[in-house]
């Protein structure tokens, strides 16, 4: 029911930021780590999906 000054009474959800801020650092921190792993791939590796590739493809499949 609206107040007097034609406002709805019931509150508004708001979102829990606190658990963004920590998907945030989490998404952060992995993608600071891509440049040691991609370095420590040796040079010619024949691996199907290097270690790397495989934590880009999941980092970017959950953005």
């Amino acid at each position: 029911m609206p107040s007097a000054d034609n406002t709805p009474s019931v509150a508004v959800d708001r979102p829990y930021t606190h658990e963004m801020v920590i998907v945030h650092r989490v998404f952060r921190r992995e993608a600071a780590l891509m440049p040691r792993l991609v370095h420590a791939v040796p040079t010619g590796g024949s691996a199907p999906m290097p270690t790397p590739m495989r934590h880009r493809f999941l980092l970017g499949t959950a953005l």
